[in-house]
């Protein structure tokens, strides 16, 4: 819930928002490339240990894991957001090419 609460509903919003310029609804390409490097550093700066969306998560986490349960469950939050990055990387590497370098470069709004 806090991963969707915090990152995914923010960003993805955006994607589906309405364009101030053209007043449509989408995204303009040319605003890909920036976009892309303003996910993943919210994404890296995301963290389960202090983010208020996590809250409920942490409160839950610690009245039902077990004190043995504890050590591999942090390795699979550690997973996860490891697994989202190369996720975001992936479906975003085609709006890091040379010839949309210029387009997001020569854009006024970046």
């Amino acid at each position: 819930m806090g991963y969707h609460k915090t990152w995914w509903n923010r960003h993805f919003l955006w994607l589906q928002s309405v364009d101030d310029s053209t007043k449509l609804p989408g995204f303009r390409s040319h605003h890909m490339a920036v976009r892309f490097f303003v996910m993943l550093k919210s994404l890296k700066e995301l963290s389960v240990l202090t983010d208020p969306a996590f809250d409920s998560y942490r409160a839950t986490k610690t009245t039902i894991v077990k004190e043995e349960e504890l050590e591999h469950l942090n390795l699979v939050e550690q997973s996860f957001f490891k697994i989202a990055e190369k996720s975001l990387i992936k479906h975003f590497r085609q709006w890091l090419s040379q010839d949309l370098l210029p387009c997001a470069i020569a854009t006024p709004e970046t």
